[in-house]
């Protein structure tokens, strides 16, 4: 799954946030325990790649522009990735909130501290990737950019309900976005809103990232970890999921899988009582 996937999915939680938040239902555990996970190895990935092509940059001027490319794909999914983090933490914070738990905060909260070591570790790397290649430091700076201003303006879509302050960037930002939102997405103009938020991103994202993603099974995973809590009657206001909503099938169905093969393996042949015959396999025909 490409980075941009993940960013057009921060855009359909937001969205459609209020409506989760609103909702009796709690995540699968399974899903909780898959978000904590994939986001874990996402870190230690980035960490690597970021830790190596720094070493690169400091031992020798000659490979830096190899250092600076190889790393500019890590770097674009920590910060627009921050999207989904944060926006995905102010909704999950609030759906314990609105119902009295403590079940997913903590870890969506320990998650949301992750991705902000990872972002400094990637504002170090462009610190001293600037003396060898300025013009991919800024490149990559454009981009932050972007996905910081997005990030406040897909919180505001979750004002008043949920509190965003501690995950937005300028909170003033996400109150001035707030009043020019607010009823973007009621009947029955919502799904031509959809639309045009679609079309606002990708033109703001959909040129400017790298084409392969260096980790698009973890992105994958994650967004199936997410989407696994949702009902489709939530995504009520934009209408078909297409290609995300298929994550979450997939994620549903490989858990299924896994419990009905636990239940298989409680009733192996090993396991039945004495006296019992197995099962007589059909002969094939002559």
């Amino acid at each position: 799954m490409h980075a941009y996937e993940l960013i057009e999915l921060s855009a359909l939680i937001a969205v459609n946030g209020q409506s989760f938040v609103r909702s009796p239902s709690r995540l699968p555990e399974a899903s909780v325990s898959q978000y904590w996970s994939v986001s874990r190895a996402r870190f230690d990935r980035w960490a690597r790649t970021l830790m190596t092509d720094l070493d690169r940059l400091r031992s020798c001027c000659q490979k830096a522009p190899s250092a600076c490319c190889h790393a500019r794909p890590v770097l674009e999914e920590i910060f627009t990735g921050e999207l989904l983090t944060r926006i995905w933490t102010a909704v999950a914070c609030q759906h314990d909130r609105q119902w009295g738990t403590s079940y997913v905060s903590p870890i969506v909260r320990s998650v949301f501290l992750g991705h902000l070591e990872a972002r400094n570790r990637a504002l170090n790397f462009m610190f001293h990737a600037q003396d060898h290649d300025l013009d991919a430091v800024l490149a990559i700076n454009r981009v932050r950019n972007r996905s910081e201003r997005w990030t406040d303006m897909l919180l505001a879509y979750l004002t008043p309900l949920c509190d965003v302050a501690k995950v937005a960037f300028e909170r003033k930002r996400v109150v001035d976005f707030a009043e020019d939102v607010r009823d973007l997405f009621r009947q029955p103009n919502a799904a031509q809103s959809w639309q045009l938020l679609q079309g606002a991103l990708h033109n703001s994202f959909g040129d400017c990232l790298a084409e392969n993603g260096p980790n698009s099974d973890l992105n994958a995973q994650l967004a199936s970890s997410i989407l696994a809590g949702f009902r489709l009657e939530t995504f009520d206001a934009t209408g078909e999921l297409g290609s995300l909503w298929m994550q979450r099938i997939e994620y549903t169905t490989a858990t299924a899988e896994s419990l009905i093969e636990e239940l298989l393996a409680i009733d192996a042949p090993q396991a039945r009582p004495r006296g019992v015959a197995a099962r007589r396999q059909p002969q094939e025909c002559a």
